[in-house]
């Protein structure tokens, strides 16, 4: 449930909401306010006990005092999730499709070291040259509006997965494969990540990045909104963390593509990066630092932009890793520079 009068005194513990139905059968459940936390930081706890239905005691005091600010509670759902991704490893064909009713998944999950996420994809290996089988996981939403605009950004409809958690200095993901990666293809999950009509959601200015395939085999995206809490632009802080991406691209593909269509990031220090073979269209990225990273790990490789929006970001692209071709078909670049 998110609603947007939460209330709260830094230092205390009280929480109240006029619009809220709090119940017994909330106790324990996950809560995370925008801006309880301190400067630009969330607080996300438990709910401890129930004052009435429209008053809580949490487990955790506040760092700040924020007045009619939007929160999100209900169960935490990462063991579930995980329990599914999992099962796509040992499915005899090869692929599942993970499907999300409408409704906001909160994920406060810890970050585990095997794959620096929260959600880890399966890890299906091959030694260099030698024959594997490869696995499709599909994450399918029923809904996503990737067009909301600037004063009212905050969708709440379609299927959201809500990261509550900060990670560590960029190095951590909502969902990642392995995380080890070199041209080898041992180092490389054979899993192919195929996402549509999902809303992958995370704190505030966040220190990790939402979703992180740069280990995996290859990816499609479609219909794809990658936000931060808050609810209008202006409400959001400059990204501070620097490893921080909305998305990246798998990193060596060795002659396969990756798709990634309607696409909507924002609030990340990075909005996307993009390795050899990497195709962006129709998409738009904004309150970035920088919207689209170029890697030019395999420089012989061109990626490509057709009909993508950069606006409200300090550069446009940035290239790491070496030189790089980019094939841009459309790129429209709007206010961007100091007020990013």
């Amino acid at each position: 449930i998110t609603l947007f009068d939460g209330n709260i005194t830094s230092g205390d513990a009280t929480f109240t909401s006029a619009t809220a139905s709090f119940t017994s059968a909330d106790i324990g459940k996950v809560i995370t306010i925008i801006g309880a936390g301190g400067a630009t930081i969330d607080l996300t706890t438990t709910i401890l006990s129930i004052n009435s239905a429209t008053s809580v005691e949490l487990a955790t005091n506040a760092s700040a005092t924020v007045v009619d600010v939007n929160y999100t509670y209900g169960t935490d759902d990462t063991a579930a999730i995980q329990s599914a991704i999992t099962a796509v490893g040992t499915t005899t064909n090869k692929f599942a499709q993970i499907f999300f009713p409408a409704g906001i998944y909160i994920v406060n999950g810890t970050f585990t070291a095997a794959n620096n996420s929260q959600l880890g994809l399966p890890t299906v290996s091959r030694a260099s040259g030698a024959a594997a089988p490869i696995y499709t996981i599909f994450f399918k939403g029923s809904a996503v509006n990737t067009n909301q605009t600037a004063g009212n950004f905050y969708g709440l409809g379609g299927s959201i997965i809500y990261s509550t958690r900060y990670g560590t200095n960029g190095t951590y993901s909502i969902l990642s494969g392995i995380a080890t990666h070199a041209s080898n293809p041992g180092n490389c999950t054979q899993v192919k990540v195929v996402i549509e009509d999902l809303t992958f959601r995370t704190v505030q200015n966040p220190t990790n990045s939402a979703i992180n395939l740069g280990t995996t085999l290859t990816a499609y995206m479609k219909n794809v909104l990658v936000d931060t809490a808050g609810i209008s632009n202006t409400d959001m802080p400059q990204p501070t963390t620097s490893g921080t991406y909305g998305i990246i691209a798998p990193t060596n593909l060795n002659g396969a593509t990756t798709l990634f269509e309607n696409i909507k990031t924002r609030g990340f220090y990075n909005g996307i990066q993009l390795s050899e073979h990497g195709n962006l269209s129709k998409s738009l990225h904004f309150y970035h630092v920088n919207a689209i990273v170029i890697n030019g790990l395999s420089t012989s490789h061109s990626k490509y932009l057709s009909h993508v929006t950069v606006e409200r970001c300090q550069k446009v692209l940035n290239f790491i890793g070496g030189p790089s071709y980019v094939n841009i078909q459309g790129l429209e670049i709007e206010h961007n520079g100091t007020d990013g």
